[in-house]
């Protein structure tokens, strides 16, 4: 266990040293955790919504209902339960990277069986599958830096007093 709480302490130097460069950069004297949590949260909900028009995305959707509750409840907030978070981050990944897989040929292909109506639903709920992958990873993995963000810097303490004051 000292050795995950050394590693831990090791992370959170490097990444309180890069966040707090970029806070400063912007005209923060501090890293707003709760701010950033905040609107990236309410950015991925839509982007889970917009895929939802035709692709079901119920892994993503209780990402992020649990998210919002916990922001909703901050007092519930400790730092296990949003690494659980980060967990199911992770895993929604690698089931997007299977379902990318497995549907992309079916949601560009335009089938004979409804006779190319929902063509363009489909393609509209692929580019926000996409979309909401590459928030996911390509940004490089904002949404889980800013979530480990909040979870392991000391700030975490201070992550919901920031937003009550």
């Amino acid at each position: 266990m000292e050795v995950v709480e050394k590693q831990e302490k090791a992370l959170e130097a490097k990444i309180d040293v890069v966040a707090n460069t970029f806070a400063k950069k912007a005209g923060y004297s501090t890293v707003p955790w709760f701010m950033l949590t905040w609107w990236l949260l309410w950015l991925y909900t839509g982007l889970t919504c917009l895929v939802m028009f035709l692709r079901p995305d119920f892994l993503n959707l209780t990402i992020c209902t649990t998210a919002l509750y916990m922001m909703f409840n901050t007092d519930r907030i400790t730092k296990g339960r949003f690494r659980i978070l980060v967990l199911g981050i992770f895993i929604s990944i690698v089931y997007d990277l299977f379902w990318f897989y497995m549907k992309h040929a079916e949601y560009t292909a335009e089938p004979k069986i409804d006779g190319g109506g929902e063509v363009n639903i489909r393609k509209f709920s692929l580019m926000m599958s996409y979309a909401s992958f590459l928030l996911r990873v390509i940004l490089p993995m904002f949404i889980i830096i800013v979530f480990c963000g909040s979870s392991i810097l000391e700030g975490f303490n201070g992550l919901c007093e920031d937003y009550l004051e």
